[in-house]
């Protein structure tokens, strides 16, 4: 067995489901394969109802997970079980530490992501008006407080690196929460971009623009170029056969080239991402330029004449599986008394694309269907926000009211599709492919594959 004394990292796994386990057990076999060293912490079900877990263990459930743990076993890897570890072993801790988070304002807690995802809301007072919200929000507090009681009794001074999932669930955020405080390095693992068999590792987090854009350079400057480019260009091209990049069919609903009756104005449309995108993430923004995409919107209808231009305000599409009401109607309040903005709905059978194809300005503080548009070869797409593809298009990035009104006023240069093709190469191909673990691609099971 390996000696605990050597320099060790630390892989820290917080729910039970196939896919938390599969990424994080593929990418430790991966490290110990280049002598890395690894510990794993199994917190799969701090804060689960016990019997319920008995439950659903007894009919059969969590058996990747199972099945994962014997793997580990094999390797003589240590696994420390956090799911046991008792509140009066916490108590018994001769040193006082503080064991508990402060989750207000909700916007800055580990647990505001979950609680935004699964609610459907997004300010505290929203929250509170619902008896089922509040109770969401609680039962992510209070997981995240009884994880990080469970993390403190940890020594973080054994371990050069903490690795866990996404970063943005409740108690994987506490696990960034609990690193930072105490000096930690920590390191997030994802999917890679296009498939459930293969992973990829981010210093900061996998919603980074900026972190994502070091990647895309990274990629395309180790790829031989005849390949690159012919990827590149085979992701495109299907993005304009499917009319979408995006993995969910958001455009289900919609009616094939419907748009609205345009007046004789210039046209912009302003293409909105779900809020939901952005909670939780503390996108790191420049001094002088837009913090939000309601921001942008501000900056637009300022720099444009309103004698001149109509703005088609395009909300984000409602993804027709969710149940949710649409909850980011108030962000959008302030501009319903502007007669030269127009707003589309969620659920309005509206051709996003058509409208923007018959557009005199295409805009968006981030969203990828500014990339459908340049994939058309359209020269009018502009981006308002952090995107990672900013710095492939640095003509169309605009994040302030001065940029917007430069790139009016000046004849800027002409974009191809061919600005962005690190951008699909790298859409198309990272990640590590998985080797030790498959998908079932029919029911989605996890398991180890035959050898």
């Amino acid at each position: 067995m390996i000696s605990k004394k050597s320099p060790r990292n630390l892989l820290i796994i917080c729910y039970p489901h196939g896919w938390h386990w599969g990424l994080s057990v593929e990418f430790l076999f991966n490290e110990i394969s280049k002598g890395n060293l690894y510990d794993v912490v199994d917190a799969s079900f701090i804060g689960d109802n016990k019997l319920k877990v008995r439950i659903k263990k007894f009919l059969g459930g969590y058996k990747f997970r199972s099945s994962s743990i014997k793997m580990l076993a094999l390797g003589e890897i240590n696994v420390i079980n956090l799911n046991k570890l008792k509140s009066n072993k916490l108590q018994k801790k001769s040193y006082k530490r503080e064991v508990k988070i402060t989750h207000s304002p909700i916007i800055t807690s580990p647990a505001y992501n979950s609680i935004a995802e699964k609610t459907g809301l997004l300010e505290l007072s929203q929250i509170r008006r619902s008896f089922r919200a509040r109770l969401i929000m609680n039962k992510e507090i209070s997981d995240s407080n009884l994880l990080y009681k469970k993390l403190i009794t940890l020594n973080h001074f054994n371990y050069t690196k903490v690795v866990t999932v996404n970063g943005r669930f409740t108690k994987n955020s506490t696990v960034i929460y609990w690193c930072k405080k105490n000096g930690v390095k920590t390191s997030l693992l994802e999917f890679g971009s296009l498939n459930k068999n293969a992973f990829e590792l981010y210093e900061n987090s996998p919603h980074d623009p900026k972190e994502i854009e070091e990647k895309i350079k990274y990629y395309w400057d180790n790829a031989d170029e005849s390949y690159r480019e012919n990827v590149a260009k085979i992701y495109l091209a299907n993005i304009v056969q499917n009319r979408s990049s995006s993995k969910i069919n958001f455009r289900k609903k919609t009616v094939l080239g419907k748009k609205p009756a345009l007046n004789v104005k210039k046209v912009c449309v302003y293409y909105a991402n779900s809020e939901y995108e952005y909670a939780g993430l503390n996108l790191s923004i420049d001094p002088g330029h837009f913090r939000n995409q309601v921001e942008a919107l501000r900056g637009l209808l300022t720099a444009l004449n309103n004698n001149e231009w109509d703005i088609y305000l395009r909300r984000h599409p409602k993804d027709p599986s969710a149940k949710v009401e649409d909850t980011e109607r108030f962000l959008w309040t302030e501009f319903n008394t502007h007669d030269n903005i127009h707003i589309i709905s969620p659920d309005s059978d509206i051709d996003s694309l058509a409208l923007g194809e018959s557009a005199d300005l295409i805009a968006s503080f981030g969203s990828t269907i500014n990339i459908e548009f340049v994939a058309r070869e359209l020269q009018n797409v502009v981006t308002l926000g952090p995107a990672p593809w900013n710095q492939l298009l640095p003509s169309r990035y605009l994040p302030s009211i001065q940029e917007i009104n430069r790139y009016l006023s000046n004849d800027p240069e002409k974009i191809s599709s061919k600005n962005i093709w690190p951008w699909a190469y790298y859409m198309a191909e990272s990640g590590i492919d998985f080797k030790f673990i498959e998908t079932n691609k029919v029911t989605g099971e996890w398991s180890f594959k035959k050898s």
